[in-house]
Order: structure tokens, then C-alpha cells, then sequence
């Protein structure tokens, strides 16, 4: 009797565990286009504008906040604010310019605004950095397709990322890169 709590709290803690296998395994089958028992996407963050909210409160206390910048100019970039999601992301570029995510969001931004030729460096600059980045070559190759003249350019990148597991790519591959 006297040990039920251990027992209890052992439970709990193997309950969480269990349950973050879960969720990772449902997103490596939604990512492998198989049928997860549920759509673990309905998890995810949508409430952008609070999340620019509380990254904004980090910031007040630490402006130089990396990880803040980051996460704040990926919600601002999903609330259409693309400038504000390029200024955040410059500050955290200059703050280290080693993180591939600042670059690739950087990009995704630039070319919401339609400044394709600096989308595709700040995309270029992510793959560099990170090689087997295959978001990076999927937002780079939906660039090169906006700027309608590099189409073999755009399906070498739909090739790559989605031999890198990207689960857009293929769509696209299909759409632009087929023949006829």
C-alpha cells in the first residue's frame, strides 16, 4: 500500500511516453501518405496571432532572443505579414546566421512579397547550410516555378525533396515535371 504513489506516478510517466510515440508515429505515416489512426496536424498551433503575442512578450524581455525572432516570424509569415516576418527574421539571421530555418523562412517570405531572385538566395543559403533540407528544396523549386524560367531547375528540386521525404513534392512533380 504504501508505495501506490511510485506506482501511480510510473504509469503517468509511461502514459506520456506512449503517447508522444504516438503522435510521432502518426506524423511519419501522414508524412508517408499512409493512414494514420488520426490526423495529428489538428494538434498544431493555428492561433497565430496569440503566438506573435507571447513571442512579443519574450522579446520585451530579451530582444536579442533567437529562438523568439524565429518562432515569431514564422507566425507573422502564417498571419500574411510577410514584411514583419522578414524584419524578424533579419534580426535573427544577424543574431546567428548558421540556422537554416531563418534562411529558409526568410525565403518563403521574400517570395510571398513576389522578390523571387532574394527568396531563392536566402533558399540557397538554407540548403547550405543544411544539405538534406527538404522543405528548403521544396520552397525553392515552388519559387523557381513562380519565376516561370527555370522549370528543369524546379523539378531537380521536387525530385530532391521528395527524396528527402517532403510530402508535398510529389504532387508537384506530378503537376509540372511529368510529360504529357
Amino acid at each position: 500500500e504504501a508505495g501506490w504513489p511510485l506506482w501511480s506516478i510510473a504509469l503517468i510517466i509511461l502514459s506520456f511516453g506512449l503517447f508522444i510515440y504516438f503522435i510521432y508515429d502518426q506524423k511519419r505515416k501522414l508524412s508517408a501518405n499512409k493512414n494514420p489512426l488520426i490526423d495529428v496536424r489538428l494538434f498544431e498551433i493555428k492561433d497565430f496571432k496569440g503566438v506573435i503575442s507571447d513571442w512579443s512578450i519574450v522579446l520585451d524581455g530579451d530582444p536579442k532572443n533567437e529562438e523568439a525572432l524565429v518562432a515569431r516570424g514564422a507566425a507573422k509569415i502564417n498571419t500574411a505579414d510577410y514584411t514583419g516576418g522578414i524584419v524578424d527574421l533579419d534580426e535573427a539571421i544577424k543574431i546567428n546566421s548558421k540556422n537554416p530555418i531563418s534562411w529558409c523562412n526568410r525565403g518563403v517570405a521574400k517570395s510571398a512579397n513576389k522578390i523571387y531572385p532574394e527568396a531563392i538566395k536566402d533558399l540557397d543559403q538554407a540548403i547550405k547550410l543544411k544539405f538534406d533540407y527538404s522543405e528548403a528544396y521544396f520552397r525553392r523549386a515552388t519559387v523557381k516555378l513562380k519565376m516561370k524560367g527555370d522549370k528543369q531547375g524546379a523539378c531537380e528540386d521536387l525530385t530532391k525533396a521528395d527524396s528527402l521525404g517532403d510530402p508535398d513534392a510529389y504532387k508537384l512533380i506530378e503537376q509540372h515535371c511529368k510529360s504529357k
